[in-house]
């Protein structure tokens, strides 16, 4: 417990200071050409290694083809951030969408299951993050571009599976920053967690 709060606090005070170098801008410094958005969902009933689940829902990610209809030049990149209950930023990757395309991601497999700190949440409950971005790695600057749709399945008290639409919503670009810059620490470690998966489809 210690060494997670150390951990946490460590984090926590790299971030504010890449943040506070970033300021409003993008590029840790330059205006952003789109303002920042995202797509927001919810994931709960994820399992682990010690309480398996056998189910905890799907994200649906789709380009509709608002910055064109073919590839490569209407290619765009979902960088996604997932966080656990206790708000941390556990794992992130960038998957790439074509035009028109559906992916498919799980999330017992492809979000929850490698998380950063190797600590896997009892709750099974955290916040799935998206930006629809023309740069493939989640852990710099992001480069806001074009639409993404999103939905997610969930599974109810009694088994039944519902489907909801994923919310988008403006953040400021200070948090688009904190993002990227959390994402920045996670990759830094060699070992390989804390990186998603991308699930199947497209």
């Amino acid at each position: 417990m210690l060494q997670k709060s150390l951990r946490i606090a460590v984090m926590t005070a790299v971030v504010a200071a890449l943040v506070g170098l970033a300021g409003t801008g993008m590029a840790w410094g330059q205006a952003p050409a789109v303002a920042p958005s995202l797509i927001v969902d919810y994931y709960a009933g994820a399992g682990n290694r010690v309480f398996p689940t056998p189910y905890a829902g799907t994200l649906r990610l789709d380009n509709p083809g608002s910055t064109g209809g073919i590839s490569p030049t209407g290619d765009l990149w979902a960088l996604i951030y997932v966080f656990d209950a206790d708000q941390q930023l556990v794992e992130c990757c960038g998957c790439l969408l074509t035009p028109d395309g559906l992916r498919t991601i799980d999330v017992n497999h492809d979000l929850t299951s490698n998380p950063n700190n190797g600590l896997f949440s009892l709750s099974g409950t955290g916040v799935i993050k998206v930006a629809s971005s023309s740069n493939r790695n989640p852990g710099v600057p992001i480069v806001f571009k074009g639409t993404i749709l999103g939905w997610g399945t969930h599974e109810n008290h009694g088994g039944s599976i519902t489907e909801t639409t994923s919310q988008k919503v403006t953040v400021s670009q200070g948090e688009a920053n904190r993002l990227a810059a959390v994402c920045a620490i996670i990759e830094s470690n060699s070992s390989g967690a804390g990186i998603c998966s991308c699930g199947s489809g497209d």
